[in-house]
Parts: C-alpha cells; sequence; structure tokens
C-alpha cells in the first residue's frame, strides 16, 4: 500500500420523538384502563423494531399480555418491571404519528400527579433511535357511596357517638391506602 492511515469515529445522537401523548381512558385511582401512546417519529422503525414505555412504580402493569395492543397489525407487547415494549408488526416511516392503544394497564392507587412517561424506539437489536418523554398525569379519586352518618342519640344537647357507613369504589387496604 503505498499511502495509510485512520480517521476518527464518530458519535451518532438519537432522533426526537415528538408530538408524544400519553391518556388513560380513566384516570380514576386504582382503575384498570387502557393508555392511547401517541407519537410521531424522527426515523424509521423496521418491523419487529420496539418501543420502549417507561411507567413510574405506582402503577401495575402486570397484568398486560402479548395482544393487549393494537394500532399495528401483528405488533405484541412484553412487560418487563415498569417498562412495556411494544415489538412492532408492521414498520413505521420516517415523520410518521402513531397512535398505540396497550390494554390492562392499573394506575396508582392514590392521587397523585404521576411521574413523566419515557419512550424510546429501538432496532430489533435494541440500537437507540428516538426517543422522547410526556408529562405525567393527575389520577383522580374514585368515588364513596351510600353514606350515612347516624347518632346513637338523638337528645339535644347530648354528647354522643356517631356511626358513619360508606361503601368505597376500591378496596381500601388495611392499616392504609
Amino acid at each position: 500500500a503505498i499511502d495509510t492511515g485512520t480517521a476518527p469515529g464518530i458519535t451518532t445522537t438519537s432522533g426526537v420523538l415528538s408530538s408524544i401523548s400519553v391518556t388513560p381512558v380513566s384516570t380514576e385511582v386504582s382503575a384498570v384502563t387502557d393508555y392511547t401512546i401517541a407519537f410521531t417519529t424522527d426515523h424509521v422503525i423496521a418491523a419487529g423494531g420496539k418501543l420502549n414505555i417507561t411507567f413510574e412504580s405506582d402503577y401495575d402493569v402486570s397484568s398486560v399480555q402479548s395482544t393487549d395492543v393494537s394500532g399495528n397489525i401483528g405488533a405484541t407487547v412484553a412487560v418487563s418491571g415498569n417498562t412495556l415494549t411494544v415489538t412492532l408488526g408492521t414498520a413505521v416511516t420516517a415523520l410518521e404519528p402513531v397512535s398505540l392503544v396497550i390494554a390492562n394497564i392499573k394506575n396508582p392507587a392514590y392521587v397523585q400527579t404521576t411521574d413523566d412517561f419515557s419512550l424510546d424506539s429501538r432496532t430489533a437489536g435494541e440500537g437507540l433511535i428516538d426517543e422522547g418523554t410526556d408529562t405525567g398525569i393527575t389520577t383522580t379519586a374514585g368515588d364513596l357511596t351510600s353514606v350515612s352518618g347516624v347518632p346513637v342519640s338523638y337528645v339535644a344537647g347530648a354528647v354522643t357517638n356517631y356511626t358513619f357507613d360508606f361503601m368505597p369504589t376500591h378496596e381500601i387496604a388495611s392499616g392504609g391506602y
């Protein structure tokens, strides 16, 4: 060889998932509900590529089954901790708006504003493509029904005890919420 040499490598950066929205059908505490995950890609995600959606630890995603995803033909979803990984059945083109619905996600057990949702798209070999976040949601309280309060004594001026009855929408754990 007459001439030889080396060139430095390059550092690549991920693209951006834009127009992200994570929207539940119900915001009620402890509700098992569907979530719509919408976003626009910056780059192509090939069939077999993945979308990871990370929920904060107060969510329960353990009941999500592999077929609980719709919006991409042939897609499946897997659970690892509080991350849902959707493996795409069909490719998504660059700059394509996507809307996936994932069923059987259980909201946190108490009223709160959740942490942000984190999303990233990856190749089938786990190479990072695009990433982004969406703000958390505010969960809402369930209802108390059949609420009543009955005094032991109806005598005017008497110091008395009351019995309160109610029916909560959700199970209340022993010793707290």
